[in-house]
């Protein structure tokens, strides 16, 4: 499976060898608190989603349950490159979103507001996000979506 058209690398953040590193990709819904935001789409719509999205993309977003991890992760990296700067397994984290790249500007934002290396971005829209965890070689999922989980779980 190829990657998505809207797949967004961070140019911020030195990219990683998935061959070497440990990928980790997260969803939106699981590294930040998008409740209320869900909310509102499940309620009123995409078009109403993205219009609040795009009208808050400054406004970061707040934490959500896996954000700790990842930030644990990024503080692992930096450890492992202060003993070893040549170090090359490290921790790969990107982001898998069921989001327009129109409404993922917020996330891309938010991710930079608290400083988070994320490599890169994959905006699916309604896509099923997990068909693209083996093309990226991710070896752990994290996602506060049931389905996801049992989707990710199906593919292997």
């Amino acid at each position: 499976m190829a990657e998505p058209e809207s797949t967004v690398l961070n140019t911020d953040v030195k990219q990683k060898d998935p061959s070497e590193a440990l990928v980790i990709a997260v969803t939106t819904r699981a590294i930040f608190n998008l409740e209320e935001e869900h909310q509102l789409y499940l309620e009123k719509g995409r078009e109403e989603y993205t219009r609040h999205q795009k009208a808050n993309q400054d406004k970061p977003l707040r934490p959500g349950t896996a954000f700790a991890f990842i930030q644990a992760a990024q503080y692992v990296n930096e450890k492992i490159l202060e003993s070893n700067p040549a170090e090359k397994d490290l921790f790969d984290i990107l982001v898998l979103s069921n989001n327009s790249p129109e409404s993922g500007v917020r996330i891309i934002n938010s991710t930079k507001h608290y400083g988070l290396e994320i490599s890169k971005f994959c905006f699916v829209s309604d896509e099923d996000s997990t068909q693209y965890l083996k093309s990226h070689g991710v070896k752990l999922f994290l996602s506060a979506d049931r389905t996801d989980v049992c989707n990710a779980l199906r593919r292997g």
